[in-house]
């Protein structure tokens, strides 16, 4: 891994991380919106339930299941594509040989202190992008499990805010 990459890495975090927590955010009030919307409906239906709160119920439930196995599926499939991806790309000891193997054939002192710094790099920057390819690895997860959670949210708060309540 070059210094560039490292760099491109750890940007990527940065830039990733409030992008998450805007969509944890949204999602959060949504929920809420959601809830003070339905709640009200099932606690009046408990003994004698209309039809719309019957159909509210089942919705509920159906786009829980949905939005599960949705979110299943996409976590499964990012795993399994990032999994092999993560391990080729932190686990750079290629070039940590080659490397080792410049040091050892060094004939001058200059050489050695050369190519000593140029493997001392090569470990720092790989000990160090591991950490941060994690980081990556566990936002885009969050986010590929989330977004179809995020878009049923999302737009159920949009629906029931437009259905007017009867009171």
């Amino acid at each position: 891994m070059s210094i560039s990459s490292f760099y491109s890495s750890l940007f990527k975090v940065i830039l990733v991380g409030p992008r998450l927590s805007l969509r944890i955010g949204e999602m959060a009030l949504a929920s809420a919106q959601v809830l003070t919307s339905r709640v009200p409906t099932f606690t009046t239906a408990i003994n004698n339930p209309s039809a719309a709160a019957k159909r509210e119920a089942v919705l509920t439930v159906r786009e829980k299941i949905d939005g599960s196995v949705e979110s299943f599926s996409a976590a499964s499939s990012y795993l399994s594509n990032s999994i092999a991806n993560l391990s080729k790309s932190s686990l750079n000891l290629e070039s940590v040989i080659t490397a080792t193997q410049a040091l050892f054939s060094s004939r001058s002192a200059a050489e050695i202190l050369w190519r000593h710094i140029s493997l001392t790099t090569t470990i720092t920057l790989w000990a160090t992008s591991l950490p941060i390819k994690m980081t990556l690895f566990g936002f885009h997860l969050f986010e590929q499990t989330s977004a179809p959670l995020h878009s049923r949210v999302v737009a159920n708060a949009k629906r029931l805010s437009k259905v007017k309540r009867k009171k």
